[in-house]
């Protein structure tokens, strides 16, 4: 077992084992979105000859999830490589940000204090559009003279990360789809990177974020999964988009040990 997934799952036991005495709450996506991010890139030969060829791409053509719950994240890249000698590379990347929150607050009169501990629970990918479909090529600016020992068989996995939102976004079911992607900040304790398709569900110890907006310390912002996988800078047309259900699992109440 990988090193890393062993000290979440040892953590993950502490803090059920901890926590069970306490009352549990569970809680779905009171407002969610995908928030979209693009990035047009090319190599220096586009610039000095203007008359190379400059043909169009197709634009993204996902539509909003229209399920409860389900948040849509991942990103699609096109690239057209030019002509040598002098050949005018393009690269085009959209990021799909998807973004949610929970509504700590509304807790609040309603559950014993202290807050104990929350996890947040990421399951159920479903790939979508082009779902997932990557080749490992150059990396797009390797250096002249850099090798690079890469793959032409494509994969179907590909890495996600969940942080903690730093920017409002537009609120409300499916509110805001399409609006550019917002900063983020990591989580405080959590390895937040895992891979998809999941065999099991991950579970992310999210209780600094969640104990800051219950009590008012931090206004709620939500959290946002977003890509992490390295082929977005790839020299090829790759594709990991899919939709994930989301869940919170929050604790509360007196150590009773």
């Amino acid at each position: 077992m990988n090193i890393f997934k062993w000290i979440k799952q040892v953590v993950l036991i502490a803090i059920s084992t901890t926590l069970v005495a306490c009352e549990e709450r569970i809680l779905v996506p009171q407002s969610w979105t995908t928030l979209l991010g693009i990035a047009r890139k090319q190599s220096g030969a586009c610039s000095i000859f203007p008359s190379l060829d400059r043909t169009g791409f197709g634009g993204l053509s996902l539509s909003a999830p229209d399920s409860a719950g389900r948040i849509l994240a991942g990103y699609t890249t096109t690239f057209a490589p030019g002509t040598p000698p002098f050949a005018c590379d393009r690269l085009h990347q959209f990021t799909q940000q998807g973004v949610f929150l929970f509504n700590v607050a509304s807790l609040r009169g309603s559950v014993p204090v202290p807050f104990r501990g929350a996890v947040l629970e990421i399951s159920n990918f479903t790939p979508v559009g082009r779902g997932i479909n990557i080749i490992d090529a150059e990396p797009w600016g390797l250096g002249f003279g850099e090798g690079w020992l890469g793959s032409s068989v494509p994969r179907n996995t590909c890495q996600f990360k969940v942080v903690r939102a730093n920017q409002a976004w537009a609120n409300g079911t499916a509110g805001g789809w399409g609006r550019a992607t917002i900063a983020t900040e990591n989580l405080a304790t959590a390895r937040a990177t895992f891979t998809a398709p999941m065999a099991t569900n991950v579970n992310l110890d999210v209780s600094q974020e969640v104990g800051q907006w219950f009590r008012g310390d931090r206004p709620e912002l939500g959290f946002a999964i977003m890509p992490a996988d390295s082929s977005i800078n790839a020299k090829a047309s790759n594709s990991c988009v899919g939709l994930f259900t989301v869940r919170l699992r929050a604790f509360f109440g007196e150590d009773e040990s």
